[in-house]
Parts: C-alpha cells; structure tokens; sequence
C-alpha cells in the first residue's frame, strides 16, 4: 500500500497516526450513520416511502402487484386482477362496487380493497420471503383472496331492481345468522374506471361515492315505534366498511335490517357479518332486544312486511320484512312505501 511506501502505521509518527484514526473514525461513523438509515427507511418507515406520490418505484412495485380476488360466499367474482406485469387492470362486478370499493394508485383504497388490503396485496406472507421473492429478486407479487357473505345472485337482482326505475335508495338483506346476504347502493360507480371519472364526482351532487346503505341516515318516522322504545342504538353496527350509529329518530338502512333480523331470532340483534373469516367475529356480539314473545308477535304483524312513507324536506319511501327465511329493508329516496315494496317483491 502507500503507507508501507512511507512507514507502517505503528512506525508513523504520532500526528500522523492520530489523523489515520481520525479518518477511520469518520468513516465508521459515516457507514454507521448511512446503514441506520438504509434500516430505517427499508424495515421501520418502509411504507410512507413506498406510498408518496413522488416515488417513482412506488407506481412501479403497484402496477407489478397482482392483488387477490375479491369473492362472494359462492366463489363468484366480485373483483379480480387481469393482465400481465406492469399492465394489470382491476375488473369489478358493478352491483358489489361500493362494498368491494376501489384500490388506486392515485387516490388510495376504500371499502373491502382498503380493509383486507394486507391479504389482497400479499403482505401477510412472510416479510422475509417477500423481501427476497419481489424486492431482490423482482418477482410479481401474488395477492390472497377474500370471500364475502354477499350472494352474487341477490346483489344483482337488488341492484337492478333499483336501477330499472332509476331509483335511489339502498337494499340490505341479512341471514339470521347476521351474514349479510345484499348490500346494495344506487346510484355507485365503475371502480375500474374511477381515476378517470373521479372530477365527475367531485362536480356531481348525486352521491356515487357515499354507500347509503350502511352509512346514509334516513328519517324513520313511525318504523322505530314497531321496536322496544328503550331500544339505544348509539353505536355503528361493526363492519369492515364504513358504518354509521343511529343520530335521534334517523338511522341507516344497514341498522334498520338488522333490527327486523332479531324478529327471525326470538329477540336477539345478531352481530353482521361481511367477511368470511375469523377477523369478522371480534367486532361484535348479538345484543337481545325484545323478549321471544314480543318478537313473535311483531313478526307475526309484518309478515307480509311493513311499508311507510315520509314527507318533508325529503319524500322517502322504507319497506322492511322478510325474504323467504332472511330479513329485508329497503329505501327508496323521493320515492313512496309502496315503490319499495315493489322492489321487495321482485326479489322474492
């Protein structure tokens, strides 16, 4: 080396030594410093740097991802991943679009593609095997599938049953058991094209992104008086979507089928249930609302189902009963009662 030219670093004077270890001591400091960071950036806050819009490789590891299906309770498909690498595009069932929601690069995640997204992008399996297979290796990543409780067959009947007539409104129907069965909005959206059509929605006043069945609030009028009076909703029925609590003498269409389902299980307000795994089960518990007899007597009131209408500053039109052995509710805004029954009937 060139010290061995001049004198070894034990023959070297003292000032010189001395600014050998000083350089060795600058430069262990600076690789300490730059490995602390490197760790930092890659395992702690990993995920801020991968997700700001200015990181470049952020779009790139997106467009190579190759999320998980999005399945109802038949194993139909709600929402899937097509293509190739870098060219993959997400196709949805349109009458699940506001449970199932949207996963963009642009504008972020919403419903069930938000919720599950650590099954849905792959991030559950092993982190090492991760790093190795898709960071080092470049691999594409192979998201996990997610099942509903949702019937692809009563989705679609629900939502063209409002859409025919142009209705806004929403349709829930929930098993005894608390799976809901049809979550439907109108009006939705197409989730494939949302990036594209997202001015629209911020320019329109018709409400495409708000899923009125489990986070609108409607007037209920003289519905509630069918329940116990000392019945308190104050808290949001628990979903891995948005949810809303009961405000006074309003409450969601989500919460109101949920109220007529404790009449087809002698009282008792069962948990809902989206999702087809253990993560759904801690959310909530059934709650018992009436007595067994008082449950019986009010189903046996509204077998036939139970329609109003409202008016006011709005005119509404709610419906709930009973589909062969599953609760149902209905709301049709500017609508009547018996324009929501007829949606009922058409589903039976």
């Amino acid at each position: 080396s060139l010290f061995i030219v001049h004198c070894s670093f034990f023959h070297c004077s003292f000032p010189m030594r001395r600014s050998l270890v000083s350089l060795s001591s600058f430069f262990l400091i600076a690789f300490s410093v730059l490995a602390l960071t490197i760790a930092y950036w890659t395992t702690i806050n990993r995920d801020s740097l991968l997700t700001r819009s200015d990181n470049p490789r952020a779009l790139i590891a997106f467009n190579r991802l190759q999320r998980g299906r999005i399945l109802d309770r038949n194993g139909m498909i709600l929402a899937q991943t097509i293509g190739q690498p870098s060219q993959y595009e997400r196709k949805y069932e349109l009458s699940s679009a506001l449970v199932v929601g949207y996963a963009s690069f642009q504008y972020g995640l919403s419903g069930i593609e938000e919720a599950m997204n650590s099954t849905l992008s792959g991030d559950e399996s092993d982190s090492l095997t991760n790093w190795w297979k898709h960071d080092l290796l470049g691999e594409p990543k192979i998201g996990g599938d997610v099942k509903l409780t949702l019937d692809l067959n009563l989705q679609r009947k629900a939502s063209n049953a409002l859409n025919q007539n142009k209705k806004v409104g929403a349709v829930v129907i929930i098993a005894p058991t608390g799976e809901i069965l049809a979550l439907v909005s109108t009006p939705s959206f197409d989730p494939a094209t949302f990036e594209k059509d997202f001015p629209s929605f911020s320019a329109s006043n018709k409400g495409e992104l708000i899923n009125r069945a489990t986070y609108a609030l409607y007037p209920t009028g003289s519905l509630i008086d069918l329940f116990p009076s000392t019945l308190t909703l104050t808290d949001p029925p628990a979903l891995p979507i948005p949810t809303r609590a009961a405000d006074r003498n309003k409450t969601t269409p989500l919460q109101m089928a949920l109220l007529t389902t404790s009449l087809l299980n002698d009282g008792v307000m069962p948990s809902p249930q989206l999702l087809i795994t253990n993560y759904q089960s801690q959310l909530s518990r059934p709650i018992a609302i009436m007595s067994r007899d008082t449950a019986a007597q009010l189903r046996e009131k509204i077998k036939e189902g139970y329609a109003i209408s409202m008016s006011g500053q709005q005119t509404l039109g709610w419906f709930i009963g009973f589909v062969g052995e599953n609760a149902i509710c209905i709301v049709v805004e500017n609508g009547t009662g018996e324009e929501a029954k007829e949606v009922a009937t058409s589903l039976k």
